[in-house]
């Protein structure tokens, strides 16, 4: 938007802080910029909910951290209310989780109350946005007569798309009622009488037919029974005098195959007979996204060059407009779909995951400190505890993100079969069968079918009537700490299946005495081979091994922050590369 919002100078400013002292200082920041603005102070939920209801205020400010009510639910009470208020966060300090779950939840602005001085632009801002978002509505209000004119421009759209006139429309809507129970041949004779006017060539090429008489003459051949049934549905929206009728069809191609499409019925601006008819394939999902983003980039194409046609002519660039971000609107809601289905597959991934007050309870002292690069993870940990003795794990899958996450899953359920289901409790012995499990699941012994997929592993158990630990490891180290001493145990140097699959593995059994005191590490690549620092260089193993002997003499929580804040400071702007797991267990 070009237009400016026109500041209000008596503006109304809900203001929910807890701290009298900030709000003072709210209060007096805001009065440099607009002496006029009316702020109003409250404490509480309750005394916000009654101001937001009787009051009707213009902005809302709040502190992030409230007792018993913080900031973001006091932003979903107004979402949740209905109610589009310019909402800005206040808080004492910005760490990155705090970013997130504003941008997340869709929070306007936040303000570092150390630099109030952009409270005033940030309230402008929001401002400015809300009146763009009320300018866009009007526009879409004034153009929406100009979106059926634009459906006519399909002849380079990139998915099969026809003009069908009909004209028995009349005797249609005449027996409305009728079309839920119609016989198959009589929807079979209504749509004899359709006529195709005009055809791309992908509607040629997805039904094999020579030319636009050919389909005309066989349309209603295209239809399989099931289909001509689910028309029973598309006859009564016309009936209807629906403007968009959408579909999932089975249909036949001139050639005796059969394609699965998403049938789209749009009524254009000629008259209440005209229809555009597109026919998306979905029978290969693949090349389905692959035509849908063809569709796209000349849909987009066409925007621009339509746009730079009429640049003169108000309407037709209002027109563009409209159509980029309706195009937008659909991509984001796609990615918001996935996204969503990736969070839902997280929670199912955390669900697997061994409780913490479990491991907790087997220590003096624990931190598990688990960073996915993506929103799923192909790092993971595993727990078991029996009779004064436990078992765990951590675990590097190959790769990250969704195809790391479903070797995890794997890894978990070989872990509980073979030492829960099977009792097999040496640590050498487990790696064994999990790499013959893993090996005869993936198929990799077959000709062929190598491939490197497999997990690197460190798996130790404990025996406190002995105090002893057993340590095995494929690809993965141990460290233990003593009186400020670091001792390393090295695993094997071959994963659990991977391409390694056709050599003789052997998997040691370091017994190693333990005492009260000890500081046991368990930890995959991530961290290590994180790149960062001046020169965009690995973390390397050295610096992470000083790092574990600095952050002694602090408890382990304080040790899993020391880390975590090692990592950041390292890593700086750059790009995570990997899934980081580092658990750390004191005797």
């Amino acid at each position: 938007m070009n237009n400016s919002a026109p500041i209000n100078e008596n503006l109304k400013v809900l203001l929910l802080e807890d701290y009298l002292l900030d709000a003072e200082l709210v209060k007096r920041e805001l009065s440099i910029a607009h002496p006029n603005w009316l702020v109003q102070h409250v404490e509480n939920k309750q005394a916000f909910l009654d101001s937001v209801r009787l009051e009707q205020p213009d902005v809302i400010i709040s502190d992030y951290s409230l007792p018993q009510f913080n900031g973001i639910e006091a932003f979903l009470t107004i979402k949740n209310l209905g109610l589009e208020i310019p909402f800005i966060m206040i808080t004492g300090q910005l760490p990155e989780e705090t970013i997130m779950e504003c941008i997340k939840e869709g929070v306007d602005d936040y303000v570092i109350k150390s630099s109030l001085k952009r409270l005033s632009i940030a309230i402008d801002n929001a401002l400015q946005r809300k009146h763009d978002r009320e300018e866009r509505r009007t526009m879409a209000d004034s153009l929406e007569w100009t979106e059926r004119k634009f459906k006519n421009i399909f002849k380079h759209a990139g998915v099969a798309i026809c003009e069908v006139l009909i004209p028995n429309i009349a005797e249609i809507k005449a027996i409305a009622k009728h079309w839920r129970k119609a016989e198959l041949s009589e929807m079979c004779a209504f749509l004899n009488e359709f006529e195709i006017l005009e055809t791309n060539k992908e509607m040629l090429n997805l039904f094999a037919a020579s030319s636009k008489e050919t389909i005309n003459s066989k349309f209603s051949e295209l239809f399989t029974d099931d289909s001509l049934a689910a028309m029973r549905f598309v006859f009564r929206q016309l009936a209807r005098d629906s403007e968009e009728i959408v579909e999932k069809l089975t249909m036949n191609t001139l050639e005796t195959g059969k394609v699965f499409v998403r049938f789209k019925a749009v009524q254009t601006s000629r008259s209440k007979s005209h229809y555009i008819f597109s026919f998306i394939d979905l029978t290969d999902v693949r090349r389905s996204e692959d035509r849908l983003n063809k569709v796209i980039s000349r849909m987009e194409a066409l925007v621009e060059h339509r746009t730079e046609e009429v640049s003169i002519a108000n309407k037709e660039l209002k027109f563009q407009a409209q159509e980029r971000e309706r195009i937008n609107a659909l991509m984001r809601d796609n990615y918001v779909n996935m996204t969503e289905s990736i969070i839902a597959a997280k929670r199912i991934q955390q669900l697997m995951l061994p409780q913490k007050q479990a491991i907790a309870d087997a220590f003096d002292d624990v931190f598990i400190y688990l960073r996915p690069k993506d929103i799923v993870s192909g790092d993971f940990y595993w727990f078991y505890g029996k009779e004064g003795k436990c078992w765990i794990a951590g675990v590097d899958c190959t790769g990250h993100g969704v195809p790391g996450a479903f070797m995890s899953m794997i890894g978990s359920n070989l872990l509980n079969q073979t030492v829960i289901a099977n009792q097999t409790l040496s640590t050498s012995a487990i790696l064994h069968d999990i790499d013959t499990h893993v090996i005869r699941e993936l198929k990799q012994h077959e000709q062929g079918t190598e491939v490197s997929t497999g997990m690197d592993l460190s798996l130790c158990s404990f025996d406190f009537d002995k105090m002893e630990m057993h340590f095995s490891g494929a690809f993965h180290q141990l460290y233990v700490i003593r009186d400020g001493i670091m001792h390393q145990y090295k695993g094997d140097r071959y994963p659990l299946g991977g391409t390694f699959v056709h050599q003789q593995k052997l998997f040691h059994e370091h017994i190693i005495p333990i005492q009260k005191g000890d500081c046991v590490y368990m930890t995959t690549d991530g961290f290590q081979d994180q790149f960062g620092g001046p020169k965009n260089k690995k973390f390397t193993r050295k610096r992470f091994i000083q790092l574990l002997l600095d952050i002694q003499g602090n408890g382990m929580y304080d040790q899993e922050m020391m880390l975590k804040s090692a990592l950041q400071d390292w890593k700086g702007t750059y790009e995570q590369i990997d899934d980081i797991l580092v658990i750390g267990l004191k005797i």
